[in-house]
């Protein structure tokens, strides 16, 4: 016989004989483990049209979103700016100061300045865009935008527009602006610096007038005085020398004056600013280069962002406010490199101014000296130096006034070309949104949408789905797994399908757990085997009678009985008498050679359940019901016991404890892991001894059917007897079916 525990702790399953009896823990717990789904492409599959469904949604999403879109067009203009200069932009060195300007130029063109100058521009009446404008200026700001090129000194400038015309329009008007801004500019910096110098030239001349008049008079009043031969005199070399130099730093002071007044009244306009800085050879506004560098980067990034995602996506707005943190900050950087150099050219100014006063003071000494030597000889040379002095100063002024005026006249600090002339978009082919990209995004995004539902789905279905789910969770093997049978069946046909239909597919899976089942008893004295499931509808009166037919077939005498008192199904299946049967015999209403009733199936005979008792489980815990089943034992060699489901009543964990064996029934796609889990430690608790599991109504696709090990075309063993060596081997089953569709 085998042997059982009625103190076997909860949570521990028994199955195999005494000796050979093996502990196989209990998988409670959250359905969280290998056991908990067979794969996650085994998920995928099983829930294939919820991703195909959301995959469809998230498609159609996207063409209702570029149906309703607003298109927006680009166009773009290329200019190159090609680095040359005059001696206006020359530094001490001689050398010209290039850095950064093209970064620099980017800016001038997105500048309200150039953007107000191109909207004076004719074209512009014709921009659909700015009829209901309130603020033209800030709508082709927005949509203008200017790149310096990686690896060139090309200047991309592109404009965008919900019109085609528009996009052109922008672009090549504030590339024209741009390039008439420029040159208005430079000539507008060079004519200011003339224009002081010859101021300058005017107070000159003036003093040049005012010396050569005192000269005249001089002469004229002191005859023929000349001091040819004073020139050996000290004091009068060192008055020369003293003269000389105090010219040459008055010039100085002057030269420095003229660029800080200049500075202060460009102080509100960085590109001009940055041209004095240049023209006075110190480096030029390169305190927000790099910023602004990283500006136009970003405003590529923004740009594609939009372009992909559109301007409400949260990434673009915070790519904005980054760029717009940035340009202050560059602004700021301007601000301060601007203010230092300011404050150096005052310095500078400042600097030159004392030593001018110095040069004046030690001129002013030695003249005094000079004087005291010689009152006559002294005022004559001071007439003569400042008159020398008032003449050089004028050369350098004319020197200077020819220069700007020949850099105002003729010269440009750069030439600008224009490469490529903006184009009307074709209406086909809009920047954004991409027709392609967004239905790819749309694509992914349904799939990954697809993808979370069918993993919470999976993750919230508690049923059991394969094989390896039942033996990770319950611990036990697998009999064999009843694929789904096909088409409307009768209570009959399902009870008798290895009798009626014996060339079927499920007639050869029950032969499959017949074998199982014949090879994990292995003590002959085991006859009583209990057939459950963990809840009603799984199907085990099905089971048990076909199971009992097929071992009928092999010739052992085999009586099924039938002990659920409370839903008896069996003398349906086999239309039997139901006024007899085990309740009858229990309760001694009737004799139980009377009572045993005989199938069409030979070697078969069936106990119904008779009538329906009123305390089914008191009369099944009953010593006459044990005292039946020893009885019945000796007179077959095998019984087949039907029970009622373990979950709703107690019945089952009875007979379980009366049985020599056990085979829990499950219902795939049905049974719950939890009231599968709790069948189980209801029929440990008691000490039943659980052969293994029966998976009942199994899949008949090929993707579902694997999951529960049977395929097509192939045949299912079980077996589970003791070796040689003692050793009980492990029962495995692989049943047959031929892919279908789950009823």
């Amino acid at each position: 016989m085998l042997q059982r525990r009625p103190t076997a702790p909860a949570g521990i399953v028994e199955y195999g004989t005494a000796e050979d009896r093996v502990d196989i823990p209990s998988a409670r717990g959250p359905v969280g483990t290998a056991g908990r789904s067979a794969g996650i492409l085994q998920i995928l599959w099983r829930r294939k049209w919820i991703m195909v469904c959301c995959a469809i949604v998230a498609v159609g999403a996207g063409i209702v979103y570029l149906s309703q879109a607003t298109k927006i067009y680009s166009a773009g203009t290329q200019i190159y700016i090609q680095q040359q200069g005059s001696q206006i932009w020359k530094d001490q060195s001689g050398g010209l100061n290039f850095m950064n300007y093209l970064q620099t130029q980017c800016d001038v063109i997105r500048s309200t300045t150039v953007v107000q100058e191109a909207l004076k521009y004719r074209e512009m009446n014709q921009a659909k865009s700015l009829e209901a404008s309130e603020n033209p200026t800030a709508v082709i700001k927005l949509a203008t935008l200017a790149t310096v090129g990686q690896k060139s000194d090309i200047i991309t400038i592109t404009a965008e527009s919900p019109y085609p015309e528009d996009a052109a329009i922008f672009a090549n008007a504030v590339r024209d602006a741009y390039i008439d801004y420029e040159q208005k500019m430079h000539r507008s910096t060079a004519a200011e610096i003339v224009t002081a110098l010859e101021k300058e030239k005017q107070t000159e001349d003036a003093d040049w007038k005012t010396l050569t008049r005192q000269m005249v008079e001089f002469k004229r009043l002191n005859g023929e005085i000349t001091f040819e031969g004073d020139r050996g005199n000290i004091v009068l070399q060192r008055l020369e020398g003293l003269s000389s130099v105090y010219t040459q730093a008055q010039i100085e002071a002057m030269n420095m004056q003229v660029q800080a007044d200049l500075a202060d009244g460009s102080a509100g306009n960085p590109a001009k600013l940055q041209m004095l800085m240049q023209t006075s050879g110190m480096r030029g506004l390169e305190g927000g280069t790099a910023l602004r560098s990283e500006v136009g980067q970003m405003e590529i990034r923004l740009n594609d962002l939009k372009s992909s995602y559109g301007p409400g996506y949260p990434q673009v707005a915070s790519l904005e406010r980054q760029v717009e943190r940035l340009r202050a900050e560059a602004a700021d950087a301007d601000k301060q490199a601007a203010d230092a150099y300011l404050a150096a050219l005052h310095q500078q100014a400042s600097a030159a101014a004392k030593k001018r006063d110095e040069m004046k003071h030690e001129f002013d000494i030695q003249k005094t000296a000079a004087m005291e030597l010689n009152a006559k000889a002294a005022d004559y040379a001071q007439l003569s130096m400042a008159l020398t002095r008032n003449e050089k100063v004028l050369d350098f002024l004319d020197t200077r006034i020819k220069e700007f005026q020949i850099t105002r006249d003729n010269d440009e600090p750069n030439s600008i070309s224009t490469l490529e002339t903006a184009k009307t978009p074709d209406k086909d082919m809009p920047a954004r949104p991409l027709r392609a990209q967004v239905l790819a995004i749309a694509l992914a995004i349904g799939l990954m949408a697809g993808l979370g539902a069918a993993l919470l789905l999976d993750w919230m279905d508690h049923r059991i789905r394969s094989a390896a789910e039942v033996e990770s969770l319950l611990g036990l093997p697998i009999l064999g797994a009843v694929p789904h049978m096909l088409g409307k069946r009768s209570p009959i046909e399902r009870g008798q399908e290895i009798h009626l239909y014996p060339k079927s597919e499920v007639a050869e899976s029950y032969r499959t757990i017949r074998t199982g089942i014949r090879f994990g008893i292995t003590d002959a004295s085991s006859k009583t085997l209990l057939v459950t499931s963990p809840s009603p509808g799984d199907g085990k009166t099905t089971v048990a009678s076909n199971l009992a037919i097929a071992i009928a077939q092999t010739g052992k005498r085999v009586l099924l009985v039938d002990a659920d008192c409370r839903r008896p199904m069996v003398q349906r299946i086999y239309s039997l008498k139901e006024d007899i049967g085990l309740s009858s015999v229990l309760t001694g209403e009737s004799e139980l050679a009377a009572s045993i009733q005989h199938s069409s199936t030979d070697n078969l005979d069936i106990l119904p359940c008779g009538p329906l008792p009123p305390n089914p489980a008191e009369m099944l815990n009953s010593e006459a019901f044990t005292s039946l089943l020893r009885e019945l034992s000796t007179q077959y060699d095998q019984v087949v016991v039907d029970s009622p489901p373990v979950a709703p009543v107690t019945d089952a964990r009875i007979l379980a404890a009366a049985c020599d064996a056990t085979v829990l029934v499950i219902r795939a796609e049905k049974t719950s892991r939890r009231v599968a889990e709790h069948a189980r430690d209801a029929l440990a608790s008691v000490g039943a001894v659980l052969l293994g599991v029966v998976v009942n109504d199994a899949p008949r696709s090929r993707s579902e059917a694997s999951s529960y090990g049977h395929y097509s075309y192939s045949y299912g063993y079980g077996y589970g007897s003791k070796g040689t060596n003692g050793r009980s081997k492990e029962i495995k089953a692989i049943s047959v079916s031929t892919p279908a569709s789950v009823g």
